[in-house]
């Protein structure tokens, strides 16, 4: 009687194949995972610094030619100026840049920067201006401890301005403004 040679795999051998593979595919997505959590912060952070950047260039276009800088709405009545403040853009904060209409003393809209979180001004007697602009990204807020924030940092002479006190405003809520010279073409 011949016997038949049997072609297949054992039970054991499929077993051992069905957990390698297992163990191979958890690696892999486990990989996946961490690259796409990776790109997801890096563009947080250039977006980030994308929004600090934009919201300094306006603070710098303004300040350059400012005579005042203050947190009181009444320092501006009647002058041309722009009034920085904090807002939301749908859930995002976002830095609100106004250019007040003279005639009307209304106030227009000149910029949005969105992801502004903050925005610390110092005002120094010697006449310059610190800033500090911290961005957040809150789409990419996952979890209240790992949230991407850049802030950015600087200072600014005011030329224009004479006869300034010292004082730092932490914008949170509330505006500050900027005087601007009557002939200035700021928008």
């Amino acid at each position: 009687m011949k016997l038949r040679s049997k072609k297949g795999l054992t039970l054991v051998e499929l077993i051992v194949t069905v957990a390698f593979t297992a163990v191979v595919m958890a690696a892999a997505c486990t990989a996946l995972y961490a690259a796409a959590d990776s790109s997801r912060k890096a563009s947080a952070n250039a977006t980030g610094q994308q929004s600090a950047s934009l919201a300094e260039s306006y603070l710098r276009r303004y300040a350059a030619v400012t005579t005042s800088v203050s947190p009181n709405s009444g320092d501006v009545k009647g002058k041309p100026a722009i009034r920085l403040s904090l807002t939301a853009n749908g859930e995002e904060p976002a830095l609100l840049i106004e250019q007040k209409v003279s005639s009307t003393e209304t106030w227009q809209r000149t910029a949005l920067v969105d992801n502004i979180a903050q925005l610390q001004l110092t005002v120094q007697e010697d006449g310059s201006l610190g800033y500090a602009i911290s961005s957040q990204d809150t789409a990419y807020t996952y979890t209240a401890s790992r949230n991407s924030a850049f802030t950015q940092s600087g200072g600014i002479v005011l030329n224009n301005c004479s006869g300034l006190g010292a004082y730092r405003y932490r914008l949170t809520e509330g505006a500050v403004y900027m005087v601007l010279p009557a002939d200035s073409a700021a928008g």
